[in-house]
């Protein structure tokens, strides 16, 4: 999945400070600092073969700067020379341009109206058949936090086609429930998931540490009345819950709460304890927004300061009416072939309550790491 090689217009130093400036063919501009080119300097005094530094940060000389700067190769890539110590390196255009260019597709937020089945949607066959429509299919879940693949088999298979889809661009991460999961309505559930109740929307497995980045769900079998599967944008969400009530927004990010899930039915059992904030974000000056932990099933007793109650549970309620207006909500019928796929950490689902009929999901859960690699290589500009 190549993308059009952008080529190097002209190059310049400031003088005032030592920095490269570097003009692309399509007019995109973008400063690179001294230090951070001397230190990602790629010759063979500075990088090993296999990629990795032979030079510490405390080997580089102080005061470095950019002494001069050509174009190379007709604009391929850029000659440098650096002061105080005369280092000469090249930097390719393309890996230049990497690190000017977002490193990855930007999340775009959405609601009901905002989003559409068909935009996330694509076929099973064309994905598995071809580097490019997998990069496109990744690019809508690093998007939207969320993507289908229709016609998917639903004929029994080793591994499991949920897990095969993993395959594509990781690897399956196992919990105590296995590599892969029933879903379906048993006599003796261990998780309200695996009975014909409703689930509101929520993250799976907050109790864990971390959480399962991504779950894949695909549908083998759906005769059931009702049972609609519902997914609800968590950025979006919070988004809305900042504008309304800040203060609420600030509780729900300030406070860590418990979250546990325990186990009895099988011959190991689980007892899992995590604590996280409802909204988490960064922790640098940004705090920018990182993931959405909400699942109420799997909340313990909140055990906050008593004079901060009061406050926590009016954000606490805030945020889950928000969840729950049907604005915000996407609903879709799940059909035998259909496997969807969800940004755990930001998109949030659930589904109706079903009766009548058989209902048959298998499930796994994998890490987002993997992905976003998969991703970068499939998207990579040069050899």
């Amino acid at each position: 999945m190549k993308h059009h090689q952008h080529r190097i217009n002209a190059v310049e130093v400031d003088n005032a400070c030592g920095m490269l400036i570097v003009a692309w063919d399509d007019g995109m501009r973008k400063s690179f600092h001294p230090l951070w080119l001397r230190d990602n300097c790629h010759c063979s005094n500075c990088r090993h073969p296999n990629g990795q530094k032979l030079i510490d940060v405390s080997d580089l000389p102080a005061g470095v700067r950019v002494a001069a700067a050509t174009r190379d190769g007709g604009g391929d890539g850029v000659r440098l020379c650096f002061a105080p110590d005369g280092h000469a390196a090249r930097f390719d255009a393309a890996w230049l341009r990497d690190f000017a260019a977002d490193a990855a597709p930007s999340k775009k937020l959405w609601d009901a109206e905002a989003l559409s089945m068909d935009m996330v949607a694509r076929e099973y066959a064309a994905v598995a058949g071809g580097s490019e429509a997998l990069g496109e299919w990744l690019a809508l879940i690093l998007r939207y936090g969320f993507a289908v693949l229709r016609g998917a088999p639903t004929e029994p298979a080793k591994p499991a086609t949920v897990c095969a889809v993993v395959e594509w661009f990781g690897y399956v991460r196992e919990t105590n429930y296995g590599k892969l999961f029933e879903v379906k309505a048993v006599a003796e559930p261990n998780n309200l998931a695996f009975t014909d109740l409703g689930l509101a929307v929520h993250t799976d497995n907050p109790y864990r540490d971390p959480p399962p980045a991504l779950q894949l769900l695909h549908c083998l079998k759906n005769t059931a009345t009702g049972g609609d599967s519902m997914v609800v944008d968590g950025f979006k969400a919070a988004q809305i819950l900042q504008r309304e009530n800040a203060a609420h927004y600030d509780a729900l990010a300030r406070h860590a709460v418990p979250f546990q899930f325990r186990d009895r039915t099988s011959d190991r059992g689980a007892d899992l304890q995590n604590r996280l904030p409802v909204l988490e974000v960064a922790t640098d000056a940004t705090r920018k927004l990182h993931a959405v932990n909400f699942n109420n099933r799997a909340l313990g007793a909140i055990d906050i300061a008593l004079d901060a109650q009061a406050e926590y549970y009016a954000a606490y309620r805030h945020f889950a009416e928000i969840l729950r207006r049907d604005d915000r909500t996407v609903r879709f019928k799940m059909r035998a072939g259909d496997l969807f796929i969800v940004d755990n950490r930001r998109v949030l689902h659930g589904r109706a309550g079903f009766t009548s009929g058989d209902r048959h999901l298998q499930g796994c859960y994998a890490d987002a790491d993997a992905l976003l690699s998969t991703w970068r290589i499939l998207n990579t500009r040069s050899p």
